[in-house]
């Protein structure tokens, strides 16, 4: 087999950057791009489908923002990178998530806690934590015991005598809190263009979209440090009021994807050869999670365990 990619790209021209530019080798000799977008740059101004949508009730808009910090005192600077009109996605699904975990805890801080927690700890937080601390130091020493008897018997011999004596160690298992979920959106477009301009429209948007999710060599140190994809901010236009709750925070997106043959058998238009129907697919992770604050609650809630907990230690 010879390998022919070293003679393709010693033929590439210097405008040329990549093999992937250079396509179509069916006409007899290779028809050279100087981009893999076929000349169709990424809009950095406003750019809309299908043509009129200002006109309709509803669409979603996706601002593009360049992340900028000239010097690490200044705050970040977010500049315009153009902006995508679309009618609604298919599905507008809006999934929020926290993560948790159930994690054992040591013998002795389970009985304690256990203790404080059942409200059996006496009638003030002394008392409470004294009676949780004797608790504690019993569970220990039981996990102790049974430390003491996996190393002389072994673990498994160890558990089989706690399950003759018809019981065993409490894991005290117990759930944490670990930290709220960034959220993700998956939305995607089938659109059919009517005319040139709207088969235009679409193939900047895919430009567009690729062009900003994607990083750029910085050309510093050699090219060996990339620069930050553009960030994307979603909104929805009308869409305000008491019965509209999805709302998007600054994201980057993760995949996007056309399917050019969304009927599943390719067609294209015979004048420009343009595809007459293109699906567009776009997952989305958010960079700033939601707190009880977005949904209402006060910047400074406060917690009455804290605050009660405290205020004792403080006495």
């Amino acid at each position: 087999m010879v390998d022919t990619t070293a003679n393709i790209s010693a033929s590439l021209p210097s405008s040329v950057s990549s093999i992937a530019a250079a396509t179509d080798p069916s006409q007899g000799n290779l028809q050279l791009q100087n981009s893999v977008s076929n000349g169709v740059m990424p809009v950095s101004q406003s750019i809309c489908f299908p043509q009129g949508l200002e006109a309709q009730d509803f669409w979603m808009s996706f601002s593009f923002y360049q992340y900028q910090r000239p010097t690490f005192s200044n705050n970040p600077v977010l500049k315009d990178a153009g902006t995508i009109r679309l009618p609604l996605a298919n599905g507008l699904v809006d999934a929020q998530g926290v993560s948790y975990s159930v994690k054992p805890l040591d013998p002795g801080l389970g009985a304690a806690l256990n203790e404080v927690s059942g409200g059996r700890g006496g009638s003030s937080p002394i008392d409470a934590i004294s009676n949780a601390a004797q608790k504690g130091l019993g569970a220990a020493i039981g996990g102790g015991l049974q430390k003491i008897g996996n190393a002389a018997l072994g673990q498994n011999a160890s558990q089989a005598l706690l399950g003759l004596a018809g019981v065993t160690q409490n894991p005290w298992l117990t759930v944490m809190f670990d930290a709220p979920q960034y959220k993700k959106h998956s939305l995607s477009w089938t659109l059919l263009p009517s005319n040139e301009m709207e088969s235009l429209a679409i193939a900047q948007m895919i430009t567009t979209f690729k062009f900003n999710m994607l990083p750029d060599s910085s050309g510093a140190l050699g090219g060996s440090l990339l620069t930050y994809p553009n960030i994307v901010q979603v909104t929805v236009n009308n869409a305000q009021g008491a019965f509209w709750n999805y709302i998007f925070k600054p994201a980057v997106i993760e995949t996007f994807s056309v399917n050019y043959a969304p009927t599943g058998q390719p067609s294209m238009f015979g004048k420009t050869k343009a595809p007459t129907a293109v699906q567009l697919s776009l997952n989305l992770q958010e960079i700033e999670f939601f707190l009880q604050r977005d949904y209402g609650a006060p910047n400074s809630a406060g917690n009455s365990n804290l605050d009660a907990l405290s205020k004792w230690l403080e006495s």
